[in-house]
């Protein structure tokens, strides 16, 4: 009966997909926004309200309000948490899987905090990779960081980072900090400890676990995250060494435990964006859990952008084997067209 389930499912989706495609990502895309949180194109100067989905372009400058935070995912994976009262500057950003050469990825943060997470560029052409502040340019090599302007400071959670400016330049590694200033000083290391429940913390705890012991380790921390903190764990479990997609297919089973469905469909949307590659696998793990199989692949598709043929028969093939039927996938479609975000 799965056979003959997943085999017409295969023909529907032939037909399904014959005039439609998911999108093909140029720019960062909002995964999670709250509070007062706009984009500013100079040469217009009128700003516009992003909300989940929205598109932010290289040029323009993203402002969060008191309350505002906004996270946005790359087509190369990578991620910026822009915090409240902040304001940052895209740049540059360029990114072709075929053409490395092209490779640019520049941030300013031109006010406020923001934390980071670098992605294909950040692995492939780490001198592409930059952040800006008024004194002092930080230089990547395939890292998480985070970027206070006020103060003039960064700290290093995974990876190293070079922060230079016209008096020297200093190289930070994991766990390392260090402010500015002035342009006309060096910077110099301050000691800077994260919390025992910040993202980057748990992240590595969880990596570091025994494998058997993820979901149950995940499933025990989730009461004490937000939305856009879990969100965020999800994301930077990817930098830390050791991480497969395994981790984060049992730290989802995990947090499963805490958060309804529709944020369990927001955490799979978004760590389908950062790990493109684990998208069958999660939805497995979320469908095999309380998220029924429909509403699973809908938030799987939302979060697959430029996928190979593959990637979406892999996710199609799980779903079916899950329970969908063709009339649920008809049904899924439809919704992605009218999302917008297929073409």
């Amino acid at each position: 009966m799965r056979r003959t389930i997943t085999g017409t499912l295969f023909v529907l989706f032939a037909v399904m997909f014959s005039d439609m495609a998911l999108a093909v990502a140029k720019d960062a895309r909002v995964a999670f926004a709250r509070g007062t949180v706009t984009a500013t194109d100079k040469s217009i100067n009128v700003p516009r309200l992003l909300q989940r989905d929205s598109r932010v372009e290289v040029g323009e400058i993203i402002d969060t309000g008191p309350k505002g935070l906004v996270q946005l995912v790359f087509p190369d994976s990578s991620m910026l948490y822009i915090k409240a009262n902040s304001s940052v500057k895209l740049e540059a950003f360029h990114f072709s899987p075929d053409e490395p050469e092209k490779d640019a990825a520049v941030t300013e943060v031109i006010k406020g905090s923001m934390r980071a997470l670098t992605g294909v560029i950040g692995k492939r052409s780490k001198d592409k990779v930059q952040f800006k502040t008024k004194v002092s340019t930080v230089g990547i090599r395939g890292t998480a960081i985070e970027i206070w302007q006020d103060g003039d400071a960064v700290t290093v959670d995974f990876g190293d980072v070079v922060v230079a400016n016209a008096a020297g330049e200093v190289t930070l590694g994991e766990g390392q900090s260090a402010k500015t200033g002035s342009e006309q000083k060096v910077a110099t290391e301050f000691d800077f400890q994260r919390p025992a429940n910040d993202a980057a913390i748990l992240a590595k705890e969880l990596v570091q676990a025994d494998p058997d012991e993820v979901a149950e380790k995940s499933g025990e921390i989730c009461t004490e995250l937000s939305t856009e903190d879990a969100l965020f764990l999800m994301g930077i479990q990817g930098q830390v060494p050791g991480f497969t997609p395994r981790v984060a297919s049992s730290t989802l089973e995990g947090l499963t435990i805490c958060f309804p469905v529709d944020q369990i469909a927001l955490l799979l949307t978004t760590s389908v964006m950062v790990y493109p590659d684990a998208a069958s696998g999660l939805l497995r793990t979320a469908a095999e859990g309380e998220v029924d199989v429909a509403i699973a692949l809908e938030a799987v598709l939302r979060g697959m952008e430029d996928p190979s043929k593959d990637q979406l028969n892999r996710v199609f093939i799980a779903a079916a084997d899950l329970g969908l039927t063709p009339e649920q996938a008809k049904q899924v479609v439809q919704n992605i067209k009218e999302t917008g975000i297929c073409r």
